[in-house]
């Protein structure tokens, strides 16, 4: 199997002058540091550190926003059938719960949901899909998380008498479908100050313009706002976008929600991820609940992830949280089974002398995994990748890419090759036939002819040096001040000097970790752990002394805290 191939030069920002700590009041040199590293003026550091005192703006100025208000008022009065088209991936899925959940409580009459099956039907609206409803006596489509770029099933809708109102966030493409409201906070006519919501963001704008329009939309009471806002959180975190502004604003008060919430699928899930309820964390919905949420849309189906999040009672919600868990343990293997083929394949068409993007695919690699699969890859070998699963007549794939080559904007250039795309600048997934992948290779190939080997670099950004004797808890509950972290607002990473390692060894099915005991320069010990960095044990073993680039992390043993350190990359002293 191929090693780790680009080196990863680490990035650590000068100190901050004394007075430039001084401007930030109230908050501990570190804070000021670490706010300082992610751009946050002293002026922004209150509403940053407390984000649920931050009002959000009026949802009135998204675009669509007042056609898609009467459109929904006069399917109340006519007790139209209502459906809610979302994606199958957790924002999708979480947006979708959000509206039947608010749509039911305001009293429609009749309100249904349709998620696509990953792999008969691909992503987005179909005309199949659509013609079912309109024969099922629905009225009334509200795409969310999707339909931006479905013109022409959108078209098709209408003539059936089919209404289609579009909630999304995705790239808009130069042709926007005819539907009765388009929201999305990406068109060219918004003047919603925030652009970066998720689609459940965009989802629960919508439910905020309806409680303010009046009867017979009524505010929420807190039971249901709660549940609105834990929906919201996990498909936020969920879709890796960035935790600025209104979404950290969301993400905070939507954590707080899910720590008190009676929600039983929430509840369960939790139970079944081993997440405490009353500690939980962005960290535990990226990397515990999210993807359970994902996983069977992945791979069969989201049902599950429907009775779960729209459970008829407890039994339903807790059967649900199990076949979620057994989705998820599926969806590891099967990703582990793609990424080892893909990397041997990467190994057969270029060795080292690797392309400047990465195009792969095989008959049987599951739809489900492969934008997984690409993600993976990125981080391997830092370059555009798109990862397909090769079928009789055509491909369904996805991309990734870095932030020096906006995948989305290179597939819209060769739109003409697919028969479905969308995503965003660093995010896609496309289908097409066969016979034109090729062309795609071609195309990609000549587009990302610029890029050059500083490109390909990856870089470790730092947010400080830290001393031996500053890891502690008191520095870690320190640092939660800045939390919820995720993308934009990464979890600090500290540069720690000269640690002695000893007691390492492999960890994990096949040993893809590497656990080791850390001897700081003041004597004390720590525990280390390295995901993902298991070929460096050899380097580890030596008892050399290593720098580290670590965040810290608490551990809970025999009733007893402890502060740990998760790994992130190892150097020589």
């Amino acid at each position: 199997m191929t090693v780790p191939l680009i080196a990863t030069r680490w990035i650590v920002p000068p100190a901050p002058s004394a007075e430039t700590l001084a401007a930030y009041d109230d908050v501990s040199p570190l804070i000021a540091t670490l706010l300082h590293a992610r751009g946050i003026a002293p002026d922004d550091a209150g509403a940053f550190l407390a984000p649920r005192s931050t009002p959000l703006a009026d949802p009135m100025l998204l675009p669509g926003m007042v056609p898609a208000i009467e459109r929904l008022r006069a399917a109340h009065a006519a007790e139209e059938k209502v459906c809610v088209f979302g994606d199958y991936d957790a924002d999708g899925l979480t947006a979708q719960a959000l509206l039947v959940t608010a749509l039911r409580a305001w009293g429609f009459a009749d309100v249904c949901l349709y998620t696509p099956h990953r792999e008969r039907e691909g992503y987005g609206l179909n005309g199949d899909a659509l013609t079912g409803l309109a024969e099922d006596g629905v009225r009334l489509v509200i795409a969310v998380d999707l339909g931006i770029t479905s013109v022409d099933a959108i078209a098709a809708a209408q003539t059936r008498g089919l209404d289609v109102i579009i909630v999304d966030h995705h790239h808009v493409p130069e042709r926007v479908p005819d539907a009765v409201a388009v929201i999305n906070p990406h068109l060219a006519t918004n003047r919603y100050p925030f652009t970066d919501l998720a689609g459940v963001g965009v989802a629960y704008a919508l439910v905020r313009a309806l409680a303010r329009s009046g009867a017979p939309f009524a505010r929420p009471p807190r039971t249901l706002l709660d549940t609105l806002l834990a929906f919201v959180a996990l498909g936020t975190v969920a879709d890796v976008v960035p935790l600025r502004g209104e979404n950290r604003v969301l993400v905070a008060a939507g954590i707080a929600a899910l720590r008190t919430t009676t929600h039983p699928g929430i509840r369960a899930l939790c139970e079944r991820a081993g997440i405490k309820q009353a500690g939980l964390d962005a960290g535990h919905i990226g990397f515990g609940l999210g993807p359970r949420l994902n996983a069977p849309g992945r791979l069969h189906g989201a049902d599950a992830v429907h009775q779960l999040l729209l459970p008829e009672d407890e039994i339903v919600a807790r059967t649900a949280a199990v076949a979620l868990d057994e989705a998820n343990r599926s969806r590891k293997t099967e990703e582990e089974r793609v990424l080892h083929a893909a990397m041997d394949e990467v190994d057969r068409q270029w060795g080292d002398d690797l392309p400047n993007v990465l195009v792969v695919g095989g008959e049987g690699w599951t739809a489900g995994v492969v934008g997984l699969v690409a993600g993976k890859l990125l981080e391997r070998y830092h370059r555009p990748v798109l990862v397909y699963e090769r079928g009789e007549t055509e491909s369904k794939g996805s991309a990734r890419s870095t932030a020096a080559f906006n995948i989305i904007e290179a597939l819209e250039r060769h739109g003409q090759l697919f028969s479905r795309y969308g995503g965003h600048a660093r995010a896609a997934g496309f289908t097409l036939d066969n016979a034109r992948l090729d062309d795609l290779r071609d195309a990609l190939r000549r587009d990302a002819a610029h890029l050059t080997d500083a490109d390909f670099s990856r870089m470790l950004h730092l947010d400080a040096e830290i001393s031996a004797g500053a890891l502690s808890l008191s520095t870690f509950d320190d640092i939660a001040r800045i939390a919820p972290f995720g993308h934009e607002n990464f979890e600090p990473t500290f540069l720690v000097r000269g640690v002695r390692p000893k007691w390492a060894k492999r960890v994990g099915t096949h040993g893809p970790h590497l656990s080791f005991v850390g001897v700081l320069p003041n004597g004390a010990t720590v525990k280390c752990i390295a995901f993902r960095l298991g070929e460096r044990e050899a380097e580890v073993r030596s008892g050399t002394p290593v720098d580290l680039a670590v965040c810290l992390q608490r551990e809970t043993w025999q009733d007893e805290e402890h502060l740990s350190l998760r790994v992130r990359d190892i150097r020589p002293a």
